[in-house]
């Protein structure tokens, strides 16, 4: 009965979420990056000024940072394969959870 119900679950998911469908939020994703900071653009700016190599150490450093930082952006979520729960799926001889966690689910929502 409750594999029955979980197949049915998964029948409806498909659809809804499945590759085709992510080809839109893969591109916002990739375009949330988006143009340099201000912080980034001054940092380079002042890299690329004549007397930066003269500039004192904590200077250079300093606009060196702001031009290297990273932008990070978190995804959640990242463990919602239905498969990784639901051995109906993709039969074979493993064991419910992901290479990363026995418990997905929890794993989600990991910082």
């Amino acid at each position: 009965m409750i594999l029955e119900a979980s197949v049915s679950w998964i029948d409806r998911l498909k659809p809804r979420f499945g590759a085709a469908k992510q080809k839109p939020a893969v591109s916002a994703l990739n375009g949330a990056g988006g143009p340099p900071t201000p912080a980034t653009r001054a940092g380079r700016a002042a890299a690329k000024a004549a007397d930066f190599a003269s500039a004192p150490a904590e200077y250079r450093a300093h606009h060196q940072r702001r031009t290297m930082a990273p932008r990070i952006m978190v995804v959640y979520r990242t463990q919602a394969n239905p498969a990784y729960l639901d051995l109906t799926i993709d039969p074979s001889e493993r064991v419910v959870g992901s290479i990363f966690s026995p418990r997905p689910d929890l794993f989600n929502y990991h910082p």
